[in-house]
C-alpha cells in the first residue's frame, strides 16, 4: 500500500476497529462502545432493526408512525416533557425511519450520558400515548405525506419505480406509508407494532464517548437490560427473500404532471449490503455518479447538457434492492434522448472501462468519504449501528470496507454489462406546462 491517501484513510477505519467494543447485554441487546479518549461530545444511536420493511399488509408507514410518537410521552415524561429535559441537558436529539431501521440519535455532554440513558429507557419501555395523542400524530403524518410526497411529481415517480422493480419485496411500498393505511392509524395499531418490534433483540445502542467501555456497559445494564427480551427460540431473525427481478417491460411507465420539464427515471435489481457483489456494486455507482467528474454527470450536465440535475443511488440494505437513476431533463430534451444518453454510458463502461486509474480514484474517494465520516463521533454511531441492521455485525461494515482496494476492473466491469443489459425498470414524467 504505496498511495499516501489510501494508507491514511484505511488506517483511520484500522485505528476505529481496534478502539469499538461490541457486547450483549442479558435480555439480548446488543450494544457497541466507541472510546474517544479526547471527546467531549457523546453520540448515541438507538438503532431498532424495524423499518417500513417489517411494516405489516394494511398498515404500510407504521414504523414512520411509531418514530413521531416515541416523542409524545411516556410513564415519567408526559407528552412534551421528553424535550424539555433532554434540551436542559443540553442534549441535541433527532430521529429518523428507513427500510430496514428507526434510529433515535443524540448528541450530549459524556457527563449527562447516564441521565440521557435513563429518558431514553423510559420511552423504550413505558410509552403512554392517549388516543388524541395518536390521531393528532396520525393526522401530522398524513400532512407530510400530502406535503411531501403527492405534491412532488418525483417522490411519486420514484414510488411507480420501486413498486414495479420490486414486486414481491417489502421495498415495494414507501416508508412514509400510504395514504390510505396512513388514515387507518390509531393507538390500537400504535401498540400493536411497539410491543412487536421494540424488543431487546431488535435494538441496538452505540456510544461514541470518552468513557471506558466498562463504564459503558454497566450505564447499560442500569437502564437498558430491563428492555423486555424474548429466549433466542422466540426471537424472529429477518429472512433475506430474492424480490422477482423485474422484466425489461415493453414500454416505459408514464405518468403526467402538471409540470414544465420531464423526468427520467430508471432501475436495477442490485445485491444486499451482505452479498459478496456489494462492492463492485458500489464502485461501479462511484465511477458513474459518486463526484461531479463522474461519467453520468459529466454526459448529461456538462457535455451534452441533457439535464439540470441527475443522480443515481445505491442503498446499503439488508435485502436485495434497486439501483436507482435519475434525471431532471432540460426544457426540449425527450426522455428518449436522456434513455439514449444513459444507455450509451452504460455501453461503453461494460465494453471497456473503467480503467486502473479511473477506478482507483474512485476507490481513494470511497475510503476517504468513510474515513471523513466516521472521524466525527456521531458518524462513528451511525455506520456501526447500520452495520449491525444490514450485515448483523457493527464491525463488518468496516472489515467490509478494507477489501474495496481488492474489487478488480473486471468485477466491476461485470456490474456495467448487467446495467447495459439486464432487466431494468422505466418510469418516465411528463410535463407540458408552458
Amino acid at each position: 500500500m504505496t498511495d499516501p491517501a489510501q494508507r491514511s484513510a484505511v488506517e483511520i477505519v484500522q485505528h476505529l476497529r481496534q478502539r469499538t467494543h461490541v457486547g450483549t447485554l442479558a435480555n439480548g441487546m446488543t450494544w457497541v462502545s466507541v472510546h474517544d479518549a479526547a471527546g467531549e461530545v457523546a453520540s448515541l444511536q438507538i438503532q431498532v432493526r424495524s423499518g417500513s420493511a417489517d411494516d405489516p399488509s394494511g398498515a404500510t408507514g407504521v414504523a414512520h408512525y411509531l418514530e413521531h410518537l416515541m416523542f409524545r410521552g411516556s410513564a415519567n415524561c408526559p407528552d412534551g416533557e421528553f424535550d424539555r429535559q433532554m434540551e436542559s441537558l443540553g442534549a441535541d436529539i433527532n430521529a429518523y425511519t428507513w427500510l430496514d431501521f428507526t434510529a433515535y440519535t443524540t448528541s450530549t455532554r459524556a457527563q449527562h450520558l447516564s441521565a440521557v440513558l435513563e429518558l431514553e429507557l423510559d420511552r423504550f419501555t413505558a410509552p403512554l400515548w392517549t388516543e388524541d395523542v395518536c390521531i393528532t400524530e396520525r393526522d401530522v403524518v398524513a400532512n407530510e405525506r400530502r406535503s411531501e410526497v403527492d405534491t412532488s411529481p418525483d417522490s411519486l415517480l420514484s414510488e411507480s419505480l420501486w413498486a414495479a422493480a420490486l414486486p414481491n419485496s417489502p421495498y415495494a411500498w414507501p416508508t412514509i406509508g400510504s395514504a390510505e393505511d396512513i388514515s387507518a392509524y390509531n393507538r390500537s395499531v400504535a401498540i400493536n407494532a411497539f410491543r412487536r418490534n421494540y424488543k431487546a433483540h431488535n435494538i441496538c445502542v452505540c456510544v461514541s464517548s470518552c468513557l471506558p467501555h466498562e463504564e459503558v456497559e454497566e450505564l447499560l445494564n442500569r437502564t437498558f437490560a430491563r428492555i423486555e427480551g424474548e429466549p433466542p427460540s422466540a426471537q424472529s431473525a429477518p429472512g433475506v427473500p430474492a424480490p422477482a427481478a423485474a422484466p425489461r417491460p415493453a414500454s416505459p411507465i408514464e405518468r403526467h404532471f402538471d409540470m414544465q420539464l420531464h423526468r427520467l427515471q430508471v432501475a436495477w435489481n442490485s445485491p444486499a449490503h451482505s452479498d459478496p457483489r456489494w462492492l463492485a456494486w458500489l464502485l461501479a455507482h462511484e465511477v458513474l455518479a459518486g463526484a461531479n467528474s463522474s461519467r453520468l454527470p459529466a454526459r448529461f450536465e456538462i457535455h451534452d447538457s441533457l439535464s439540470l440535475d441527475c443522480s443515481a443511488s445505491l442503498g446499503a440494505h439488508r435485502l436485495p434492492s434497486i439501483y436507482e437513476f435519475g434525471a431532471i431533463l432540460r426544457d426540449g430534451i425527450t426522455p428518449e434522448q436522456g434513455l439514449g444518453a444513459l444507455d450509451e454510458v452504460l455501453a461503453d463502461l461494460a465494453a471497456s472501462g473503467p480503467d486502473i486509474e479511473e477506478l482507483h480514484a474512485a476507490q481513494l474517494r470511497l475510503v476517504t468519504e468513510a474515513a471523513r465520516g466516521v472521524t466525527r463521533s456521531a458518524g462513528r454511531a451511525a455506520s456501526l449501528a447500520g452495520a449491525w441492521t444490514t450485515l448483523g455485525n457493527p464491525l463488518a461494515g468496516l472489515q467490509q470496507f478494507e477489501g474495496i482496494f481488492d474489487v478488480t476492473p473486471t468485477l466491476v466491469r461485470e456490474v456495467f454489462a448487467q446495467l447495459a443489459t439486464g432487466p431494468r425498470v422505466i418510469a418516465i414524467g411528463l410535463g407540458g406546462r408552458s
